[in-house]
């Protein structure tokens, strides 16, 4: 597919959503929905469909894009928001889904990923963008790291706030052997690609990860809130070269 067949999908998701008064976007930002689609058309093995799993359903729009792609084999989606805007969603998504292949699971993620886990599941991408404390995010991701084939895709969103930065950091911290983290990357993305490499680290292993103290309110200053995380994130680092340096390492 081309950059054209990204648009057109953009395109009709803008035109055929419905979007309460109340919401000023409808949910990603559209190059962040540009760079999903990017993956699923592009970035996917060619000559094949492919399971994609997302986590919060919004108004439907991220959801849209997975099914007017014609790449997905089944969508799944893990959601647990009131009628009202349940409601909305579905019809949203609903007038994509031309194949049937869109399924939506009402309950709490850390209840619905285990039992995809069991059921041996397995998916080629994974949006994470439901619960935004960092323990829902951090669970999200721990299941999501079995549910995901080698050469999978997980898209996390809203980057700016401290929760999500400090997921990221652990990845990228404890991880690194697992996971490429993704460069060019829209605005609040974080997108990580899973390596075919087993997990290796002993019972006890754990380094230390740079965690964003400062607050994640909308209204909180950004400068306040930057300037707080590049203090602690600074300090996280050197504590974590020296214990890097000193940890007990296994021999075998």
């Amino acid at each position: 597919m081309t950059d054209q067949s990204i648009a057109e999908i953009c395109d009709a998701l803008r035109n055929r959503l419905t979007v309460p008064e109340s919401q000023t976007g409808v949910g990603l930002d559209w190059d962040q929905i540009g760079f999903m689609l990017d993956l699923i058309l592009n970035q996917t093995a060619p000559g094949r469909k492919i399971d994609t799993l997302e986590i919060g359903l919004g108004i439907g729009c991220s959801a849209g894009a997975f099914l007017l792609s014609g790449r997905s084999r089944r969508h799944t989606v893990i959601s647990m928001d009131g009628p009202e805007r349940r409601d909305l969603a579905l019809k949203n998504v609903r007038q994509f889904d031309g194949d049937g292949i869109f399924e939506l699971r009402e309950e709490s993620s850390h209840l619905a990923l285990p039992k995809l886990v069991a059921d041996g599941a397995k998916f080629d991408i994974a949006l994470i963008d439901g619960g935004h404390r960092f323990d829902e995010i951090f669970i999200d991701f721990h299941y999501v790291r079995s549910l995901l084939n080698p050469s999978g895709f997980v898209l996390l969103d809203d980057l700016w706030m401290a929760s999500t930065k400090s997921v990221v950091s652990w990845i990228e911290t404890n991880l690194e052997a697992e996971w490429d983290r993704l460069p060019n990357v829209p605005k609040n993305f974080a997108a990580f690609q899973k390596r075919d490499i087993p997990d290796k680290r002993t019972w006890y292993d754990f380094t230390p990860f740079d965690t964003s103290w400062a607050s994640a309110e909308p209204g909180r200053s950004l400068i306040v809130r930057g300037r707080m995380d590049r203090t602690v994130a600074a300090i996280s680092r050197f504590c974590r070269r020296i214990y890097v340096r000193i940890r007990p390492r296994t021999t075998n």
